[in-house]
């Protein structure tokens, strides 16, 4: 029986402890048993007092102490009364004696075991630690704070946030924050941010609230915040499709610091990853306020968004960007690049193909391949086409990580970014290529790979490397 299921019977039977109905079962129970060997004494004739002993067992099992003792009392005059010699008369012997003893040593030790057992289960059983978070308060016009369900922790809660007790926005909790993170030693993906600026036509004090689904406000709530006028600005949502190991980190970081945090959503598995990684679980007013999307998604990350929706993405000389994925896994996912306890030369990762980190990821990316449907080894020409398709009709720039300061010199004067002149370059690659790894890495690419080497021709038609637009 599973431990829920035997907690609840044990909890639906607790009153009954601390009833006068608990001796009628124990005398009931005796009733049974005394049929029941009267049964078996005259069919198999077997000794009666075993019986009578699970009768004791069960009645202290259910019942409590009481009713087992009062079981074992019963089951002593019962058997004394029928089963010894002569029948139908009290003797009161020796061995009558220790088979009293006995039934009153088998209830209370049922009743130990018992208490032992539940005990044990009552304490897997956690109590419901319930949804807690606060208020932190107004930077730059967006309101800011945490919450998190501690029962449902990859469940992102909804907060409403209310000015003078009028709603006027909703959020999920998914954005990353460190100081979270630290504070109550989990993933610290569990912040929100509201931009309420757009709610007041001038700047002016308002009485701050946020409250959870169930109406309870949230801690330092409610809070008399200055509120600035900053009128809604419609426009698109640009995402960055970042492919790994192409210096997607410093492209992200440097568009980032041109948005406010209520503006950008993070897909990705681990922090600053949101909490969830389809942008559906977020109230549709939440990601209609999104202007800047970055994570390791494939393109298809639009159709989640109300406004328009511009691409763009920077990539890498396949064999050079594969070389320094294959060593970066090596430190950080070694599982994926071994076999039997060692590891697999790229030539051989590239033959299998184990994951899809070496089958197509370019075609993977651009064409919108979901893994569960093209496991590795199942890229070919519809695929291919598909992917074509979208870089030609989809994508409003492909930057080359090879001329990254160029790459990002485009978009900023595109989007009008100013917060940061150039790039600073973070998480460089582990690993040098020198000539030799690139000419045997791009001939088992154009073999085993010849689709993302196919795509990648196509891409320097499209965007090649002194692309001005």
């Amino acid at each position: 029986m599973h431990e829920s299921g035997l907690n609840s019977i044990l909890d639906r039977l607790a009153p009954l402890r601390r009833r006068n109905v608990r001796f009628l079962f124990a005398l009931f129970l005796v009733i049974a048993a005394l049929a029941l060997a009267a049964t078996a004494q005259f069919v198999f004739r077997p000794g009666a007092a075993l019986v009578f002993a699970v009768a004791v067992i069960v009645s202290t099992g259910l019942f409590g102490l009481a009713a087992g003792l009062t079981s074992a009392l019963l089951s002593f005059l019962a058997i004394d009364f029928f089963f010894v010699p002569p029948g139908f008369a009290f003797v009161t012997t020796a061995a009558v004696l220790w088979l009293a003893f006995d039934l009153g040593v088998l209830a209370i030790g049922t009743h130990l075991l018992v208490r032992y057992i539940s005990g044990r289960i009552r304490s897997k059983v956690k109590p419901p630690l319930g949804i807690h978070g606060q208020l932190d308060g107004i930077q730059n016009g967006e309101v800011y704070g945490w919450a998190m369900d501690c029962d449902n922790p990859l469940n992102p809660v909804t907060v409403t946030i209310l000015a003078d007790e009028r709603p006027i926005a909703q959020v999920a909790a998914v954005h990353y924050r460190p100081d979270v993170e630290s504070a109550l030693h989990c993933s610290g993906r569990y912040g929100f941010y509201a931009d309420v600026s757009q709610w007041v036509t001038a700047e002016e004090e308002s009485s701050i609230e946020a409250r959870l689904p169930n109406g309870r406000a949230l801690e330092n709530s409610p809070q008399t915040l200055t509120i600035p006028a900053r009128p809604r600005k419609p426009g698109a949502a640009v995402l960055f499709m970042h492919i790994p190991k192409t210096a997607g980190i410093a492209f992200r970081e440097a568009i980032a610091a041109n948005y406010r945090e209520s503006q950008i959503a993070y897909l990705y598995a681990t922090p600053p990853g949101y909490l969830v990684d389809d942008l559906r679980r977020l109230p549709l007013e939440q990601r209609r306020d999104l202007r800047f999307v970055a994570g390791h998604f494939q393109y298809g990350v639009h159709h989640a968004l109300p406004q328009d929706a511009l691409y763009f993405t920077i990539v890498r000389e396949p064999a050079a960007r594969l070389l320094s994925h294959y060593a970066f896994l090596q430190h950080t996912a070694p599982e994926l690049v071994k076999s039997g306890g060692r590891l697999l030369s790229l030539e051989e990762l590239l033959q299998r193909k184990p994951n899809i980190h070496f089958d197509n990821p370019l075609v993977r990316h651009f064409g919108s391949v979901d893994e569960r449907e093209f496991p590795p080894g199942s890229i070919d020409r519809p695929l291919y086409e598909k992917a074509l398709y979208y870089l030609r009709n989809g994508f409003l720039f492909v930057g080359h990580q090879e001329y990254s300061a160029d790459a990002f010199q485009w978009l900023r004067q595109r989007f009008g970014w100013q917060a940061r002149a150039e790039l600073e370059l973070v998480n460089v690659g582990l690993r040098r290529m020198n000539d030799a790894d690139r000419a045997s890495t791009r001939k088992a690419m154009e073999i085993q790979n010849q689709w993302d080497c196919l795509l990648y021709e196509e891409i320097l038609k499209l965007f090649p490397y002194n692309f001005a637009g």
